[in-house]
């Protein structure tokens, strides 16, 4: 999996809408949409999912996927994705790749950046894994070779309780970078979490447009 610290928002994740008008296809009607991780057979071609859960989902058949371009290599994206009766087969409808955030201290970051987004929700994982955001950007045409916006997460501090827990303080690191705030689009965004020890806290800072939201996770 990449493990890029500051990555380029370059792509909105956005997908059509579904209705239950009767004419509408079928392999839109009963579509399922999770975060998962994709392992890739050889380069851009994948041949299974693991879901949140945990599940390993097989796609039937495999998908080629241009960005995912590592053989033998697991990717964070957002699946959607039709059931092949009972079993653990699915049909890949539509692929997304996610932005997985791995903290940096914040005493390695030249100049903290925390221009606002929208929150709308922050999660948990079941399997622990990962924390999950979805949040709103504000983006535009910034012309053929602009700047582009830059997300990240830093690191405050971690602190250590009398019983040995502790607790990991994070910030989301967000650049407008110039970019025109023209309308919003929706963003799904992983913090790695697997390294930190069941018990442990973690709290995440996200500058909203109305305030600063904290949210907060057990491990």
């Amino acid at each position: 999996m990449n493990k890029t610290l500051w990555l380029i928002l370059f792509a909105a994740l956005a997908f059509v809408s579904c209705s239950d008008d009767d004419g509408i296809d079928n392999k839109y009607k009963n579509m399922k949409a999770e975060l998962v991780e994709l392992h890739t057979s050889m380069a851009t071609r994948v041949n299974y999912a693991i879901n949140d859960n945990d599940e390993t989902l097989t796609f039937n058949p495999h998908m080629q996927v241009s960005w995912a371009e590592r053989p033998d290599t697991l990717y964070r994206a957002l699946l959607y994705y039709n059931n092949v009766g009972n079993s653990t087969d699915v049909q890949p409808v539509e692929l997304a790749p996610v932005t997985v955030l791995w903290p940096k201290p914040i005493e390695k970051i030249d100049k903290m950046v925390t221009d606002p987004v929208s929150f709308e929700s922050a999660w948990m994982a079941q399997n622990g894994r990962y924390i999950n955001l979805l949040v709103k950007i504000k983006t535009g045409d910034n012309g053929e070779g602009g700047q582009r916006q830059r997300i990240g997460i830093a690191t405050n501090e971690v602190k250590e309780d009398d019983s040995g827990h502790k607790t990991y303080v994070y910030t989301l690191y967000h650049a407008q970078n110039g970019v025109p705030e023209y309308y919003s689009t929706n963003v799904y965004l992983s913090i790695p979490v697997a390294g930190i020890n069941t018990g442990d806290k973690i709290v995440v800072n996200i500058n909203d447009y109305k305030e600063m939201v904290t949210k907060e996770f057990i491990k």
